[in-house]
């Protein structure tokens, strides 16, 4: 990767960052509709801050900018913490024994009950960026130079990927290394920056490509409503990503009706390669997301893809339940209504457990039966269907986290072209998180 395009982008990050923030009054209050009353809420019912120590923000009453400080260093010190307990014991973090318990101080119990995921490492990070006047205030001084660094932040991805494709005799192979940088800018209370650089290696022809902007968007979020311009990711959440899982350029509104129900409207062009669809067709989707929060989710959706010969009409449906602690089924079938053929497309799924990259020694595994016509199945999510994607057939296999930051992954199909002849994959993945 050419240096001068991550300096380029960093610069224009921090140009356009430093603009926007300003020293605070630290005994001004946090306004009741900012953002970071949301964050802190997730962080408290995540178990890791404690608001003013008996469970509440003390009614209606507006949180000063300096009383939020001092919880976000909180938060960050029992981050910190956690990651620590986690690196020297992490099978007491997750499934630990009663053993292990009887072990642990009252205080590692409760850094092993906190829920630490992707959302809460990003709700303290932002809230980090935010009150920095008042961090230092509180003893954390970093430089001007320092500070507006921090408000540009960079994390990444290095995977291999190989593929053993045959189909009705026909023997094909792919092996690739990629490199994965996203950059995120906090550029007002409301507004953030998204993008992603790839750059890409062809192990077997030793050729490696440019790297690329392969999405750059604004995010706006306002109370309950969250809007995105720009080129952004696309997938089929309802369908568990049996019709696309790409990027688009256009516009996208989601807006969280109650804590159990979302609704997405979306509309732009897609530069599809599949070739069921000709490049830059018109978008347009609507989806209804449903998650209980008890081990039950679901949704449906539609969308359509106009051409200039034609349309494609897309319905789909799908949902989860957790039928155990360890075990989930999931189901989605996806119909396009202008096709002809190859029009249907449907996956049943079991899955066991789950590979986490932020905890060691973790694994999963997961067996499946995937239908995918390939005029409905447009770009779906699953890797099997790289090389070939119009066909039927049975799926199984898992990953393993053998140290933190990294996850190895395998998965073989078996199955059949709707093309005509025999269909097997074998997929394999190792991928460094930083």
């Amino acid at each position: 990767m050419r240096r001068t395009v991550v300096s380029a982008l960093t610069a224009f990050f921090i140009g356009t960052a430093s603009t926007t923030f300003a020293a605070a009054d630290p005994f001004s209050d946090v306004p009741q509709n900012h953002w970071a009353y949301g964050a802190v809420s997730r962080l408290q019912e995540a178990g890791i801050i404690a608001g003013y120590g008996d469970g509440t923000f003390r009614g209606s009453r507006n949180i000063t900018r300096y009383e939020m400080a001092q919880m976000v260093v909180n938060a960050i010190v029992y981050l910190e913490e956690y990651d620590r307990l986690l690196e020297k014991n992490p099978e007491m973090v997750k499934g630990a024994s009663l053993s292990a318990d009887e072990n642990m101080s009252s205080h590692e119990r409760r850094l092993r009950n906190m829920r630490v995921d992707l959302q809460t490492r990003s709700d303290i990070d932002r809230l980090a960026n935010e009150f920095r006047e008042e961090i230092d205030d509180l003893g954390v001084r970093i430089s001007n130079l320092e500070r507006h660094s921090d408000m540009v932040k960079w994390t990444g991805e290095v995977r291999y990927n190989y593929w053993n494709d045959k189909t009705a005799g026909a023997h094909d192979n792919l092996s690739r290394m990629q490199l994965r940088l996203f950059p995120t800018v906090q550029i007002t209370d409301n507004w953030a920056a998204m993008a992603r650089l790839t750059a890409e290696v062809d192990m077997k022809s030793d050729n490696s490509s440019d790297a690329e902007l392969t999405f750059v968007y604004a995010q706006g979020k306002y109370g309950k409503l969250t809007m995105d311009f720009g080129k952004m990711p696309l997938f089929s959440h309802a369908d568990q990503g049996i019709v696309v899982d790409d990027f688009f350029s256009g516009g996208r509104l989601i807006y969280d009706i109650d804590e159990n129900f979302n609704a997405k409207l979306e509309a732009g062009r897609w530069s599809g390669y599949s070739s069921a669809l000709d490049p830059a067709s018109d978008y347009f989707g609507a989806e209804l997301m449903y998650d209980s929060g008890a081990g039950l989710d679901g949704g449906v959706a539609f969308r359509r893809f106009k051409l200039d010969d034609g349309k494609a009409n897309i319905f789909s449906l799908g949902g989860g339940y957790q039928l155990t602690d360890d075990t989930k089924i999931n189901a989605a079938y996806a119909h396009n209504s202008k096709a002809d053929a190859h029009k249907n497309a449907y996956n049943l799924e079991l899955d066991y457990l789950g590979a986490d990259e932020s905890i060691p020694k973790s694994w999963g595994a997961f067996v499946a039966y995937r239908y995918i016509g390939e005029e409905v199945g447009l770009c779906p999510t699953f890797d099997s269907f790289e090389r070939t994607a119009d066909k039927k057939g049975f799926e199984l296999g898992g990953g393993y986290v053998p140290y933190k930051n990294t996850l190895a992954e395998l998965s073989y199909f078996h199955g059949k072209s709707f093309k005509g002849g025999t269909n097997k994959v074998l997929f394999t993945r190792a991928s460094w998180f930083f």
